[in-house]
């Protein structure tokens, strides 16, 4: 449920930028949305798997690198 909160805290925070800038960006937005859905359902099928520690590793790394940029 946290992760519905953030993309829809986000989503409502998108929908205050400048209709100008949004066009360049809105594509941007839904792909990194949806990349983090991925990931989380990829982290809870894994984890009824047992691999979760493997994919939480993947998942720090990535967010570790978005900061990064």
């Amino acid at each position: 449920m946290e992760l519905v909160k953030l993309a829809r805290f986000t989503i409502d925070e998108f929908s205050e930028i400048p209709a100008s800038a949004k066009d360049e960006v809105v594509h941007d937005l839904v792909d990194g949305l949806e990349s983090i859905f991925q990931d989380y359902i990829s982290f809870v099928a894994a984890r009824r798997a047992g691999d979760a520690v493997a994919i939480a590793y993947k998942l720090f790394d990535k967010m570790y690198c978005q900061e990064m940029l």
